[in-house]
């Protein structure tokens, strides 16, 4: 904000990246944290519990989930908890009262919460749990194991080991040639969304003159990377020209480029994916 200058390809989570004119955010945080409810319905669940910190930024998504939810046709229930909590077995007692079909999670300590549920007898092998790529790091799949059996994640991109997208296949080969090894648990979401938006840019600016590139300044970036959204098969598809989400109004005035997520789901370590292709959050398929 301070330098004027814009930022591309960003995450669309932060203040600066939903409101200011300046910011082109290839992903929706939004977006993906409010379609839990999505990918709950397209497992044919028909009520949804949504448990969050209790923070006034949670807050305001639980009413786009709600809408959401008002939109594609599934009951929601919410429970918030202190965002300091440490022990969480009497939130995990409130969650086996309520008896969804679904729980919708964005846990400030995942590893905590999930546990807690499985000493309430609650699993996503028995029940649809779903939460956010942005919430499984590497570090909490490897702690978890088996207890992500059946955990339903979406996200803004694939994982790096699904080999039948040919974008996910390109990022190995791109990976192994600079030295790495595609398999490596560090590598995850981030890395296959950051690779991404740097081809995005590379094909936006390939529409561009040698001229034109010679004499590019940020502005000249921008209008280039405006004007020639990119499809890329292993993230999201975003369009910087409009708002993507215009059926809910409360987001009218935000910076919000993409809605579509990819539905995966958690087995021995690994996400399978449930989706042939990216999910419009308002547009649910049949996964059950």
């Amino acid at each position: 904000t301070a330098s004027g200058l814009p930022a591309l390809y960003t995450w669309g989570t932060s203040a600066f990246e939903l409101i200011d004119p300046n910011a082109y955010s290839s992903i929706s945080g939004i977006s993906v944290g409010i379609s839990g409810v999505t990918a709950a319905k397209a497992k044919g669940a028909d009520d949804f519990l949504l448990v969050l910190p209790d923070i006034p930024a949670l807050q305001f998504a639980a009413t786009q989930v709600e809408q959401v939810a008002g939109i594609i046709g599934i009951d929601v229930e919410v429970i918030y908890f202190p965002a300091d909590t440490t022990d969480y077995a009497p939130i995990a007692a409130q969650i086996a009262e309520r008896d969804t079909d679904a729980v919708g999670l964005l846990p400030v300590q995942p590893v905590v919460m999930l546990n807690a549920l499985a000493a309430e007898g609650i699993t996503a092998e028995d029940r649809v749990i779903t939460t956010a790529s942005v919430v499984m790091s590497p570090e909490i799949v490897h702690e978890l194991g088996d207890t992500l059996d059946g955990l339903i994640v979406v996200s803004p991109g694939l994982p790096p080991t699904d080999t039948d997208n040919p974008g996910i296949a390109e990022f190995r080969d791109d990976l192994e040639a600079a030295g790495f090894d595609p398999d490596d648990p560090d590598i995850d979401f981030n890395t296959v969304v950051t690779w991404s938006n740097v081809k995005k840019l590379e094909e936006a600016l390939s529409h561009l003159s040698p001229e034109e590139i010679a004499s590019l300044d940020s502005q000249g970036v921008v209008d280039a990377v405006v004007a020639n959204p990119v499809e890329r098969p292993e993230t999201a598809p975003y369009d910087f020209r409009e708002n993507a989400l215009p059926e809910l109004p409360d987001l009218a005035a935000f910076r919000i480029f993409t809605r579509e997520v990819a539905i995966l789901q958690m087995h021995d370590g690994q996400y399978d994916v449930l989706s042939d292709d990216f999910v419009d959050i308002l547009q649910p398929p049949d996964l059950s």
